[in-house]
């Protein structure tokens, strides 16, 4: 149509989750799935075949690039907050209690750090953000930030200051992005915009949690 532009635009959400993984506090597990020759793998001759293994880190503070992590396909990773101090991390580190998060499809924000929309939606930047809970941080913008967009108001970045994050409240900032590259199609209504984030149990039950539902009873005959 020629009276109707459509220019390329992002659409972000962020979500503020708080996860009561127990009342000792919570630390963050950084898994990451990775392959390579392992000389304890009890492969025999494992100079010669790779195995796939896995890497457990657990952040000690918060701050960008070290408690701020974004997917990739070349390199899977499980993220999740646990308690690390429950008895079962003793005897079996991949048992830790808590409740994993997972990215449906999203996307990274394009622009550069120092660009002014950037600074003031700095929660574009990070697919998830794990900082320490606090109540004068209930949200990661602010709507004056619309308005002097080079020099925020309130900015996740500043969330991110180096504190503890080992057993103690925790809260993931998790971000969705989707690029909006126009289509005839969205004529006259969007809906091409499906996206999504999994909070699933991460070693609570010793089963799946669906086989304790109660039974149904069955109806009585009058």
């Amino acid at each position: 149509r020629s009276n109707l532009a459509a220019p390329l635009h992002s659409h972000f959400g962020c979500f503020k989750v708080d996860l009561d993984a127990s009342p000792a506090g919570e630390s963050f597990e950084l898994t990451t799935i990775t392959s390579g020759v392992k000389q304890d793998s009890g492969v025999p001759n494992p100079h010669r075949w790779a195995t796939k293994y896995v890497v457990r880190e657990y952040p000690s503070v918060e701050g960008v690039n070290i408690s701020t992590f974004a997917p990739s396909a070349a390199k899977p990773t499980v993220w999740a907050v646990v308690d690390n101090a429950h008895a079962a991390a003793a005897t079996a580190p991949s048992g830790k209690p808590g409740y994993s998060i997972s990215l449906g499809p999203t996307v990274l924000q394009t622009l550069p750090a120092e660009h002014p929309f950037v600074k003031a939606t700095a929660f574009s930047k990070y697919p998830l953000a794990i900082a320490r809970r606090k109540e004068e941080e209930p949200r990661p913008s602010s709507v004056y930030d619309l308005f002097g967009p080079g020099e925020p108001v309130t900015s996740l970045d500043s969330f991110l200051d180096g504190e503890g994050i080992v057993q103690t409240d925790l809260v993931a900032w998790v971000t969705l992005g989707k690029e909006h590259l126009p289509r005839t199609e969205d004529l006259p209504l969007i809906s091409n915009f499906g996206t999504h984030f999994d909070l699933l149990p991460h070693n609570r039950f010793p089963v799946n949690a669906a086989l304790s539902r109660p039974k149904r009873q069955s109806a009585e005959r009058n």
